[in-house]
């Protein structure tokens, strides 16, 4: 019974931290949220946008435009 109940609270956590990811909260469904629980995924989504921040400053991400480019560089060069 205590593994049902973890399992429907643990969905209810998800389904409310998708609904914060694309929409936002209210007051009352965030306060359903364990504060931990929040704040590991305030840590997460902080380290992927610090990790895309650093791709970008080292040059390792190119818009579409250029890599497309690139691209038929190479497969002109084996041609």
């Amino acid at each position: 019974m205590r593994h049902g109940l973890r399992l429907l609270e643990e969905a209810e956590h998800r389904r409310l931290l998708e609904k914060w990811m694309l929409e936002g909260l209210l007051d009352e469904e965030r306060d359903r949220i364990p504060p931990e629980l929040l704040d590991r995924a305030r840590a997460h989504f902080r380290r992927l946008a610090n990790d895309a921040l650093r791709e970008v400053a080292d040059d390792h991400v190119s818009d579409g435009p250029e890599t497309m480019d690139r691209l038929r560089e190479r497969i002109e060069e084996r041609s």
